[in-house]
């Protein structure tokens, strides 16, 4: 395979340079993107200049279909302005000012702006079109969401494959190569280490060729022919190095039993089959309780001489620990990368309690009531904290809400009271688009809080990698906001009362939902609360039967919102307006 690649990759060389062959070789979306911005790179795989256009009707240009919109409904092209020169790059970005303070040495040859093919976040599709207006190249499938396909790049970049190395107008996926943050490739990327702009693999020059042996190692290359021998794999041999770098070996020689432990005693089970650990963001394994003490432990065999990160997973939720309570000990993007070192002997890693870098208390204080709101089963001392009836929730409500580009979304809770709030009591529950099941939370309490909110001030949940004039206000960061069709309600911790709520509980409403008679308003806009709204409201719709109406509303002036052009944060960080 690997010798009828190069062969390929030989014959095609050949005849590129006998005509100019314009096509996509790298398209980006940064983890960092809102730093590093993002680009689109262009390759010239031919023996002559050319001249792409002066950014108006006629020239060359770049086409966009965001996300799963149809083959017929793409965005408008961007007509590009420029020069591509014989074995040449064309880099076409959405801000020069960050592509070039994050490669000074290079410069960004049409700055195209946001919004457009240059700025995508990794789930959409694009194309290349000459000066005709026809596809020369394509990427992805026009109609299907990139999300979870073999043509996502969300959080790192699609480079086309070195044997890949004409336009073609039909999307090839074996013709790419992925990192992406759902596992593909080498995962999620940051710029500028991750990327290559104005390089590419598959880039060369015609060569002399002197061997011509298809078995040899250096078929159609330059130089004597040379043989494969012992574990040359690119060379073609059957021999291959074990984990522990033997030739031929069968990782014996450096096999280490590792034991991990994991203590859920104060986190609670709620199904002992669901408890796992994964190293290396590997296959996960079960762990097991053998003795009910709520200790898991699972014993795997390693390869001395490595460092490694593992996870451990209970299937509740997204099922991970928080990275907020292992600073001390984690890493990784969401803080819950655990590590080790492995030497040469079988290692037993220290029980840890979960969520936490150290093993669980022994004495835990709590409410040790059975017929309390808030007994705590995992409580050991009674603290006196025990109520029997749950209190009046405090006039809380959502002020401000925002689905925009990349990661920029945020939700902003607004204190209408006359005192400080403990936001301890509150809790933020969630469906994934829509809801599985009409009137249960998939994500019952998805958020918690551990802080006090001042009286007419408001508190900021955003994305970890918003940018940076949301960072600026942001109070708490959570991964999973909503793409538009997700639900989020503000709720009472415990009893389960809607103070406030964003989308409608029950089917997957597409794109997003209707506010103010906008049409998918909640995906690609920013909502503001209007200034005359003084409470939450746990209806979204108008309810025909008690007359309710919901903040939704069917139009401007029925609704209690205001929608916004998406990327509109002006009044993030205070409210009323």
């Amino acid at each position: 395979m690997f010798n009828s690649i190069r062969v390929l990759f030989i014959t095609t060389l050949f005849s590129a340079f006998t005509f100019a062959d314009v096509f996509m070789t790298e398209l980006t979306d940064p983890q960092n993107s809102s730093d590093a911005g993002r680009y689109v790179e262009l390759y010239n795989n031919g023996d002559s200049d050319v001249v792409l256009g002066d950014g108006e009707v006629g020239s060359w240009a770049l086409q966009r279909w965001t996300n799963g919109d149809a083959l017929d409904d793409p965005q408008a092209p961007k007509y590009l302005d420029g020069t591509i020169t014989a074995g040449g790059f064309f880099i076409v970005c959405n801000s020069a000012t960050k592509f070039e303070a994050t490669w000074p040495d290079l410069t960004c040859d049409d700055n195209i702006g946001t919004g457009g093919p240059a700025d995508s976040n990794g789930d959409d599709n694009m194309a290349l079109l000459d000066a005709s207006g026809d596809v020369v190249d394509m990427f992805g499938l026009p109609g299907e969401d990139g999300t979870g396909t073999g043509h996502e790049f969300e959080d790192g970049r699609a480079e086309r494959a070195a044997g890949n190395t004409t336009a073609s107008a039909t999307w090839d996926e074996a013709g790419w190569n992925i990192d992406n943050d759902s596992g593909g490739g080498d995962g999620n990327q940051y710029a500028p280490e991750g990327f290559d702009p104005a390089a590419w693999i598959g880039a060369g020059e015609v060569i002399i060729l002197d061997c011509e042996d298809p078995l040899a190692c250096n078929f159609m290359e330059e130089g004597t022919c040379v043989y494969p021998s012992g574990c040359d794999e690119e060379c073609g041999s059957t021999l291959e190095d074990d984990e522990c770098g033997i030739c031929g070996g069968d990782n014996s020689t450096c096999a280490v039993s590792v034991t991990f432990s994991v203590d859920m005693s104060v986190e609670g089970v709620v199904d002992g089959n669901n408890i796992k650990v994964r190293v290396n963001g590997g296959a996960w394994e079960n762990m097991s309780d053998e003795d009910g003490d709520d200790v898991f432990t699972a014993t795997l065999t390693l390869s001395g001489g490595n460092d490694y990160t593992y996870n451990f997973n209970n299937e509740v939720g997204y099922g991970y620990e928080s990275g907020s309570g292992l600073e001390a000990c984690g890493g990784g993007s969401y803080g819950n990368d655990r590590s080790f070192s492995l030497g040469d002997s079988d290692l037993v890693l220290d029980t840890v309690c979960w969520g936490s870098c150290d093993a669980c208390p022994e004495d835990i204080p709590g409410c040790t009531d059975e017929t309390a709101l808030n007994y705590d089963s995992s409580a050991t001392s009674d603290n006196g904290s025990c109520f029997y009836d749950w209190p009046e929730a405090a006039n809380l409500f959502f002020s401000e809400y925002a689905e925009g580009s990349s990661n920029n979304k945020y939700l902003e809770i607004y204190n209408a009271t006359d005192g400080d709030v403990d936001l301890s009591g509150y809790s933020l529950s969630s469906c994934s688009n829509g809801c599985d099941e009409v009137g249960a939370w998939d994500y019952p309490d998805n958020v918690t809080f551990e802080a006090t909110v001042a009286a007419g001030d408001v508190y900021v949940v955003c994305h970890g990698s918003s940018s940076d004039e949301i960072a600026a206000e942001c109070d708490q960061t959570f991964t999973y906001l909503s793409n538009g069709d997700d639900v989020f309600a503000l709720t009472q911790m415990g009893s389960g009362l809607v103070l406030d709520v964003i989308g409608l509980v029950g089917d997957d409403p597409g794109s997003g939902w209707d506010v103010a008679g906008v049409s998918n308003a909640t995906k690609d806009h920013t909502l503001v609360r209007k200034a005359e709204v003084a409470s939450g409201n746990p209806l979204w719709l108008d309810n025909p039967d008690t007359e309710e109406s919901g903040s939704a509303g069917t139009d401007a002036s029925s609704s209690e919102w205001v929608v916004l052009d998406q990327n509109t944060w002006a009044y993030l960080g205070s409210h009323p307006h």
